[in-house]
């Protein structure tokens, strides 16, 4: 949560550079982050002194309670844009690039006079470097996730299906006090999980498959991600060497941000190239990671076309992966902090689980 005064402090210099005489935030993740807010409708408008919260009647009474040192001010019978254009009627309005177009030509409606000007990752940018509590909140999805990973492991047997699979991981994380899963549960077996993203399907797991385990749940708004491989059976000579490479690009990179490297561009390259020494840099065709907080997928982007640095606080995933199309996929992901030194946020050992 941050204060309004505070806000508008570090907003100033933006809205002055931009010629705002006010600022809407309407992502709902950046709302919750300023304000505490946990409800699913809500806008911060930013001026020059002060900034205020606007909901409207179903969350009146949850956001006073919620908003500490927020003045909180309900549209009622009126649209956001009505309201805006018979109080305030600001001639340059700054808007997230999250406004939808549709929103943004509905507002134009009422703000007939006004300049819109798209404004880009504001909140993001103060939302990288995380604060103690939001850690703390992050390491017990973790926990939760992690935990949970290690019951269903006796449920992975030939016959079940991907889909049985990731219902159960999503029942398991709940029973334990997760809010949500933090994305589709990705369980991909045989072919399937040379598919990055493979969704668990109706498809019934095979003897001698392996299984690919892309999972995480929220706490109190906060997400975790991890990935692992189970083989149902040995792991074979190749199998063996596409998981070396996978770790050993995932350990070149963790050693150059430990050696002080915050490039997020060069510490993916760093991976890519430990995986084109192997012959499998052309299977690799994803981000080496991304940060983690109230959206599974938040600054810093860790690929190779990110202009982002890693800065003290920040959460983020290491996540290398090599797909052999129609074959198999093998990616392993941690969680990593960076406060001075690095810390693994995941307690999981890397290995091929065999069963």
């Amino acid at each position: 949560m941050v204060k309004p005064s505070e806000l508008c402090g570090r907003l100033k210099g933006i809205m002055e550079e931009k010629g705002l005489d006010a600022l809407l935030i309407s992502k709902i993740e950046n709302v919750r982050y300023l304000t505490g807010f946990t409800g699913t409708s809500g806008f911060v408008l930013v001026r020059e002194d002060n900034a205020l919260f606007i909901t409207d009647p179903r969350y009146t009474q949850q956001a006073k309670r919620e908003c500490e040192g927020w003045e909180v001010f309900e549209l009622k019978g009126k649209r956001l844009s009505q309201w805006m254009a018979e109080t305030i009627a600001p001639k340059r309005l700054g808007v997230e690039q999250w406004l939808t177009l549709g929103s943004l030509e509905r507002m134009k409606e009422h703000l007939k006079d006004t300049v819109f000007v798209v404004v880009f990752d504001v909140v993001e940018n103060m939302r990288v470097s995380k604060t103690e509590d939001e850690l703390k909140m992050i390491k017990e999805a973790l926990r939760i996730a992690e935990e949970s990973f290690k019951e269903l492991l006796s449920l992975v047997k030939p016959g079940v299906s991907e889909r049985d699979l990731a219902l159960e991981l999503e029942w398991l994380m709940r029973k334990k006090g997760a809010e949500a899963v933090s994305f589709s549960i990705i369980v991909a077996s045989g072919a399937r999980s040379a598919l990055p993203h493979g969704v668990a399907s109706g498809k019934v797991i095979e003897p001698e498959e392996l299984v690919l385990f892309d999972f995480g749940c929220v706490h109190r708004g906060y997400c975790s991600d991890i990935t692992r491989v189970v083989k149902l059976g040995k792991v074979s000579r190749e199998e063996k060497r596409v998981w070396q490479a996978v770790v050993d690009a995932s350990r070149a990179a963790v050693e150059a941000i430990e050696n002080g490297e915050r490039s997020c561009s060069r510490v993916h390259k760093t991976a890519e190239e430990v995986l084109s020494k192997y012959g499998y840099n052309e299977y690799f065709g994803h981000g080496l990671g991304h940060g983690v907080g109230l959206e599974i997928h938040e600054k810093p982007s860790l690929s190779l076309l990110s202009e982002d640095s890693l800065v003290d606080g920040c959460v983020f995933t290491v996540e290398p992966g090599v797909y052999l199309p129609g074959r198999f996929g093998i990616r392993i992901e941690d969680m990593f902090y960076l406060k001075g030194d690095l810390v693994r946020l995941t307690s999981l050992h890397s290995e091929i689980i065999e069963l």
